[in-house]
């Protein structure tokens, strides 16, 4: 049984001489090869099924194993990179996600430099990602996610200098976007600076933008302690292990729905189908939408080799219905 998951110019010239010879037939876009795993039933169906794991949202050691492994398969078969990259970016293996999209890179699957940049940045290689960004740079130096990306490359690789130049062009509109982390750059750089009468307002301002930036907070009380008010610091740093508490809360939760769906994957694959529809159940209610349509599709799937018909259309019906609010096509 296979699981219904799914996954997410020319330029005419005027007035040229009569005599000129006919402009060359425009070369169709390149798109990527046929999908070689739908070919294969066993590796289909496993997609089909990590594919339901990466879309937890939550690290799934399952999902990034088994797309992993799918992907060493059918190296040349990008139909695995969507949930492969999800799964590897909610288990923060950005080493692993750094050399998929560098395979890509120049194909028709290219993600861009720009993402392959961010990835090194999260993979501390700041060297790597400057060398991506500064071309980009060049060519759009009004960009301003690229200007962001390159000021913090710079920034975390200790350039700040260098940094902030790109860093105070954007930080102000980021700022009116509810996006505080420009602002806490430049107060961190003030405060690295020894000027913490500059960090201070700079730092509220940013826990004013974004309560729940706990670096915001962190530098804040740091700040208000170099410049002596004992009682702001405090303050400041109250909130920001409040922030670290609610970090926990919620990575516990994520730990947990990931265990409820691997075991759901398990149970599934066991063909234990009053396991399987009971943990659909219990994860329903923790889900994302994205999860959902996943979660929606099993039940129908396994309602289906049980013989409820009426079940398994009232499940791919809900189905749908969650795979339209999360924006995608039922």
């Amino acid at each position: 049984m296979r699981l219904l998951l799914p996954l997410l110019c020319a330029t005419l010239l005027a007035g040229c001489p009569s005599s000129a010879p006919p402009a060359p037939a425009a070369t169709p876009a390149a798109t990527p090869p046929p999908s070689r795993i739908a070919d294969v039933p066993a590796a289909a169906s496993a997609l089909q099924r990590f594919t339901a794991l990466s879309a937890s949202r939550a690290c799934s050691i399952d999902a990034r194993k088994g797309l992993l492994s799918l992907h060493d398969r059918f190296p040349d078969d990008t139909a695995v990179d969507d949930p492969l990259i999800a799964a590897l970016r909610a288990c923060e293996d950005w080493t692993a996600l750094g050399e998929l999209l560098a395979a890509r890179a120049g194909g028709p699957a290219d993600k861009g430099p720009l993402t392959r940049a961010k990835v090194h940045i999260k993979a501390f290689e700041f060297d790597v990602a400057v060398s991506l960004l500064r071309p980009l740079a060049a060519a759009s130096p009004d960009d301003p996610e690229v200007a962001w990306a390159l000021g913090l490359a710079l920034f975390d690789g200790g350039r700040r200098d260098e940094a902030l130049t790109w860093v105070d062009a954007v930080a102000d509109a980021r700022a009116d976007q509810g996006r505080s982390d420009g602002l806490v750059l430049q107060g961190l750089a003030a405060l690295d600076a020894g000027d913490a009468a500059r960090a201070i307002p700079l730092l509220e301002r940013a826990v004013s933008v974004d309560e729940s930036d706990r670096a915001a907070w962190n530098a804040l009380g740091r700040a208000r302690a170099r410049a002596g008010d004992d009682a702001g610091a405090a303050a400041a740093f109250d909130e920001a292990a409040a922030r670290n508490a609610e970090v926990a809360r919620v990575e516990a939760a994520a730990f947990r729905l990931s265990g409820l769906v691997t075991a759901l994957n398990k149970a599934y694959e066991a063909r234990r189908f009053d396991d399987t529809l009971a943990l659909v159940d219990e994860i329903l209610p923790l889900a994302s939408p994205q999860l959902k349509g996943g979660l929606y599709d099993i039940r129908a799937a396994v309602l289906k080799s049980t013989g409820d018909a009426a079940g398994a259309e009232e499940a791919a019906r809900g189905a749908a219905r969650w795979k339209k609010a999360d924006g995608g096509t039922p």
